[in-house]
């Protein structure tokens, strides 16, 4: 119980700090985490109207950001996916195709169909790398290239 308050708290924190007062996150890296967490993340940012900008490279989790309602990915970013895991260990069945489908309903275009049918196996820990310009393809159009980012 701990352990999962001091991550939502973490979670939040980050959130916070990294929304400017111009109303855009720039997501300089992210390690990944609690897909749920995410899911309400992106749901606030939506909510709020805030744009995001993925300008360093996200993993598992942090690949959520570009269901973003408004999103961009800067040039020479990458995105990597892998399997749901705790802790990298394999978790359950159920567990495993909830976190698919979870993510997958925050990835644009292509990208939620290939979760589905290449990246969802427990095997795939290890995780599979894409260029910002194949997100940029794989999402249909809903995924742009940033313009250069606006320091405040």
């Amino acid at each position: 119980m701990t352990r999962t308050l001091t991550a939502a708290l973490a979670a939040l924190a980050l959130s916070a700090c990294s929304t400017t007062s111009d109303g855009v996150k720039r997501v300089y890296g992210d390690p990944g985490g609690n897909i749920s967490l995410r899911a309400n993340e992106i749901r606030r940012l939506d909510k709020e109207g805030i744009r995001v900008e993925i300008r360093g490279d996200v993993v598992s989790s942090g690949a959520m950001y570009l269901g973003a309602q408004e999103v961009c990915i800067e040039h020479g970013v990458g995105v990597t996916f892998h399997a749901p895991h705790r802790q990298g260990l394999p978790v359950s069945e159920a567990d495993f195709k909830m976190g698919v489908w979870e993510m997958a309903a925050y990835l644009p275009g292509e990208m939620a169909a290939r979760l589905h049918d290449d990246w969802s196996n427990q095997s795939f820990l290890a995780g599979e790398r894409l260029t910002a310009a194949e997100v940029v393809e794989m999402s249909n159009g809903h995924v742009p290239f940033c313009g250069p980012a606006r320091l405040r």
